[in-house]
């Protein structure tokens, strides 16, 4: 709270616990000085006018904490009257909005980073198709004939390419539906080992380099959605494959019991660090390979095998070392229901 002159009168015991400073510090105007000197003269200006105008005032800044962390603060105030009218002067709060600041910052990284992952495939795809009517227009007869395997290889790539994008976009659908409550889940009994088979067969189609060995002793049938927990592995051995460039093998283990199935997919990559472990799982995170170098992917493919894991009410987790891989295991019941 000020007075009519604009001095401080009032500050609460929260702001000295975030600025670490006394209240005789505080008082008059001594509350300016804990704004970061980048936005402190604007915000000053923007005061000054709001309380010359009798306006309500906001603003955002940073002030530099008492445990040596920056918070970003927004500040919302307004004049107020004694009984009898006359204005006395303004009062008002600070917010800590130090992560909404944080997924703002995330969220602009994020579409910023979404232009360039959807372009790239994009780009891929144009050119290898005006490749491909560059060579149905100038050849004829033989020249066609020779051009065989030039197509044959293009072909391979929009195809590839399609694949990327199509994945790219279901993940942006299925984020979308995760943050309105809207992602349905088909509930069915299947063979888990039969699911697990075809995921693994549909990624040895697209990769040459790293061999895929499965390794099951489950049997039986198991309830959930199969298409789903499908997108859950897929997930797992797609990064598993990403984060592991120069290891040629990726492991999967199936196991389990009357009651619970285990899924672990195991690589010999990059590693992970150990702070990073529960990050790995948020919207947006991106795991970072040498020289700071960021792989490419939304971000969002782990927070999605997460949410429905979560919703088969299971648990995924990670253990890994930095530079000796990293190991992702699913552990699911049976039957949810029971």
């Amino acid at each position: 709270m000020t007075d009519r002159d604009r001095n401080n009168i009032f500050v609460s015991e929260t702001w000295l616990r975030w600025t670490g400073r006394t209240f005789n510090e505080e008082i008059k105007r001594g509350w300016f000085s804990a704004i970061y000197e980048d936005e402190r003269e604007k915000t000053i200006e923007r005061f000054f006018e709001c309380f010359n105008e009798r306006k309500n005032f906001t603003a955002e800044f940073r002030l530099m904490g008492s445990d040596g962390k920056v918070r970003w603060c927004l500040t919302e105030g307004k004049p107020y009257y004694d009984i009898n009218g006359a204005f006395a002067g303004y009062a008002g709060s600070v917010a800590d909005i130090t992560e909404l600041k944080s997924l703002e910052q995330r969220k602009d990284d994020f579409i910023k980073m979404a232009s360039h992952e959807l372009k790239t495939p994009i780009t891929s795809i144009n050119g290898y198709v005006q490749l491909l009517l560059n060579i149905y227009q100038d050849a004829e007869g033989e020249a066609l004939q020779l051009s065989r395997n030039t197509v044959k290889s293009s072909l391979g790539t929009i195809a590839k390419q399609v694949v990327k994008l199509t994945r790219l976009i279901s993940e942006l659908l299925d984020l979308t539906k995760i943050e309105s409550g809207k992602l349905d889940l088909n509930y069915t009994g299947f063979d888990l080992t039969e699911m697990v088979e075809e995921v693994v067969q549909d990624i040895r189609l697209t990769t040459s380099k790293h061999a895929i060995i499965v390794e099951s002793n489950f049997e039986g049938m198991f309830y959930g959605d199969k298409d789903r927990l499908g997108q859950v592995l897929m997930n797992l051995i797609n990064n598993a494959i990403k984060y592991s460039p120069e290891a040629d093998s990726v492991e999967v283990y199936l196991e389990g019991d009357s009651k619970k199935a285990s899924i672990q997919v195991r690589d010999h990559g990059i590693g992970i660090d150990k702070k990073d472990f529960t990050k790995i799982f948020e919207r947006f995170y991106r795991a970072e390979g040498k020289a700071e170098q960021t792989y490419p992917g939304f971000g969002i493919g782990l927070f999605i095998a997460s949410e429905i894991v979560h919703r088969h009410n299971g648990t995924i987790d990670v253990s890994s070392e930095k530079g000796k891989g990293s190991i992702f295991t699913v552990n699911l019941p049976r039957d949810f229901r029971q």
